[in-house]
């Protein structure tokens, strides 16, 4: 049963997509997230779950009534901190407690906006054409204006991975790295101009196979799940791109990066572009696990 604040709300129909937007201490950007689903039609619009995983005040007080009891638009407290994907994983649990499996399963960050009002229709109408059981969409940097996918075209060499996993063993080499990255994805922007971050036709083609997309945003549909996919990842945060890619690999199925879907992410509200020592620790524990588990061969 999925509760928020006040209310504890059932029904046994079909849900079509469900939104899991995961949030950890960013009050402000978790209620722009809830609140860009809030109006429209009923029934044009997703099921929209936003997890708090934070210790700060519930979120769900801070909506309005309206808000408040509208029936697809809910917040999901664990009681602590799970993770990125472990609270995701928390919310669909409690999810499947009243309703079926829908169609598809979003998971994704809550510093993320969703532009275009045909986003979820588009991507039910294109998924028809294909059988990727995971679609990334185009997801649009607010640092350098880039889209982030494809994440990896390609599964990465074991010494790629083994290299992640001594790199971020040392917190100097990881802040070393991620100034350059800093560096390197302004001077994209300021290379680009007015022109970043500006969308591209939507276009005909179909999706494009690839190894892994961002996890910023990923749609699942039924078919990961039914095939015995999970949102279980064995590391608490990070490294989820490269989970999914091998689970879906694991289970004969397929990622699509799927362009003419478009999101903007704001990126690192969370996290920050400067990591700090705690966040370190757990980049250097999920680059030994995803290196450790799918790589050591």
């Amino acid at each position: 049963m999925i509760h928020d604040n006040n209310t504890s709300q059932v029904t046994s129909c079909h849900v079509s997509i469900v939104v899991l937007g995961v949030s950890y201490q960013s009050n402000s950007e978790a209620l722009c997230f809830l609140r860009q689903f809030a109006g429209g039609k009923a029934g044009q619009r997703p099921f929209v779950i936003l997890i708090d995983n934070g210790d700060a005040p519930d979120l769900s007080s801070a909506l309005s009534d309206a808000e408040r009891t509208q029936r697809d638009l809910m917040v999901h407290i664990p009681g602590s901190n799970l993770g990125y994907f472990g609270g995701a994983a928390s919310a669909l649990d409690a999810f499947l407690l009243t309703y079926p499996l829908p169609d598809w399963v979003i998971v994704c960050n809550v510093d993320l906006f969703v532009q275009d009002e045909n986003f979820f229709s588009r991507l039910i109408s294109y998924s028809r054409s294909h059988t990727h059981s995971v679609v990334a969409p185009g997801v649009i940097s607010g640092l350098s204006g880039k889209d982030q996918n494809p994440f990896m075209r390609v599964r990465p060499h074991r010494l790629r991975m083994k290299f992640y996993k001594i790199l971020f063993q040392w917190y100097p080499a990881h802040l070393i790295y991620s100034v350059m990255y800093l560096i390197k994805e302004k001077l994209h922007k300021l290379s680009h101009g007015s022109e970043v971050g500006m969308p591209e036709p939507l276009g005909t083609g179909e999706p494009l196979p690839i190894y892994a997309g961002h996890g910023a945003f990923l749609a699942f549909r039924k078919s990961y799940f039914e095939a015995g996919g999970s949102l279980r990842h064995g590391a608490f945060l990070f490294g989820e791109e490269i989970f999914v890619a091998e689970t879906v690999k694991r289970l004969g199925l397929t990622i699509g990066y799927d362009p003419r879907l478009r999101v903007f992410h704001r990126g690192h509200t969370t996290t920050g572009y400067i990591p700090s020592q705690q966040i370190a620790v757990h980049v250097r524990e999920a680059a030994r696990y995803c290196a450790d588990t799918w790589f050591s061969g």
